[in-house]
């Protein structure tokens, strides 16, 4: 049901929190104008999570590293079916990586915090994304 509505950004939100993704290959998500103005409001903020997750795990990982990336990459292939959305989505999650980049310039206990500052941030949007879809919000 829920998972139907949003497989891979739930994939990518689960994975963002810490938990462990389905195997299975997901459904395809409804077009994103069918979202209602509140769920395409935390799609776009997830994507600056990403973003600030990517930039941050670059940092201590290495510039290699490519996990949150290729999850923003899934969520605009799920939810990106509106160019002006999608670009919207794009921008949020270039924003997110830039401001990390500014905040952490080196890989050292504050950037690790923020990285688990970003993943609990990341959980509590995909619940409220998820309260949102289960609460029969899509439109």
């Amino acid at each position: 049901m829920i998972v139907r509505a949003l497989p891979g950004l739930l994939v990518a939100v689960i994975t963002l929190a810490g938990g462990a993704a389905s195997a299975a290959p997901p459904s395809p998500a409804p077009p994103t104008s069918k979202r209602s103005p509140e769920q395409r409001q935390i799609l776009v903020e997830l994507a600056y999570v990403l973003g600030e997750s990517h930039a941050l795990r670059r940092l201590c990982v290495g510039p290699s590293d490519a996990q949150w990336y290729g999850r923003m990459t899934r969520l605009v292939a799920l939810e990106g079916d509106d160019p002006i959305f999608r670009q919207r989505l794009i921008d949020r999650f270039n924003s997110g990586f830039q401001a990390a980049q500014t905040d952490y310039p080196v890989c050292n206990g504050q950037s690790r915090i923020a990285e688990q500052s970003s993943a609990a941030r990341g959980k509590t949007l995909s619940e409220s994304l998820l309260g949102e879809i289960s609460s029969g919000a899509v439109r």
